[in-house]
Parts: structure tokens; sequence; C-alpha cells
């Protein structure tokens, strides 16, 4: 929190709506939440594209052998922080002649919004004085 605080007294910025925003999810941020979202950021980084599918996400938690489970906890804490936003794409196949050959199928999308990418640089930047 200091970090944003010092931001904020060094540009000379009035306190905003957006840091609120990101001091809230530092304080329910753990550890693990931390180092998710820096790799979930990544994730974006590394693919150059503003939506990533779920399948995507799975693959690049498999790949690095990561905690799906983790992962997946720190996706939904960021969705509710406003740092990332969920589509759900529906295909719907109607068979008017036989309804039970119908198929729906969906498809979940993930894009950091404008506060993620300011708290990512927040985040990072911690931890780069951490070290």
């Amino acid at each position: 929190m200091g970090s944003i605080l010092s931001s904020i007294v060094e540009d000379k910025e009035n306190l905003s709506h957006i840091h609120l925003t990101c001091i809230n999810a530092l304080m329910n941020f753990n550890d693990f939440d931390m180092g998710n979202y820096v790799l979930i950021c990544k994730f974006f980084k590394d693919s150059k594209v503003k939506k990533l599918h779920e399948s995507g996400i799975n693959g690049r938690i498999g790949r690095n052998r990561l905690n799906s489970e983790s992962v997946w906890i720190t996706i939904d804490k960021a969705i509710n922080y406003q740092m990332l936003v969920k589509d759900i794409e529906v295909d719907l196949s109607m068979f008017v002649d036989d309804i039970d050959f119908s198929t729906v199928d969906k498809s979940m999308t993930y894009c950091i919004t404008r506060i993620g990418h300011i708290f990512f640089n927040y985040i990072t930047r911690c931890f780069e004085v951490a070290e």
C-alpha cells in the first residue's frame, strides 16, 4: 500500500477510485494470490493477445506445473476486484425437427482491465524492491 501512496505523492495525483480499488485488492490478496496474479499477467504478455480462453489458461497452468485450484481462486478474486473481466460466449445449435439433438457450447474468455494493469505494475515494483 505504501508503494501506491508513494506513487500518488511522487506523481502529484489525487487519490482515485482506481487507487482505492488496488489498495482494497492488496488488503485481500495473500502471498499465493500475488504470485499467481503476476503469472496470470505474464500469460497475457507471453501470448500477446488481449483475451485468453479458459483452455489456454489451463494449458499454461499445466505447462508451468502450477496448482490449478490456487490459480483459479486468484482469477476469481481478480474478477471480484475488477482486475480481470470474464466473458461467456454461448453457441446454440437448435434442431427444429428433434430438440434432443440441439447443443449448447460455452466458452469463457478473460481479459485484463486497466485496474489490472495498474495493479500488476504495483505488485511487480514491490517484488523488485524485495529482491
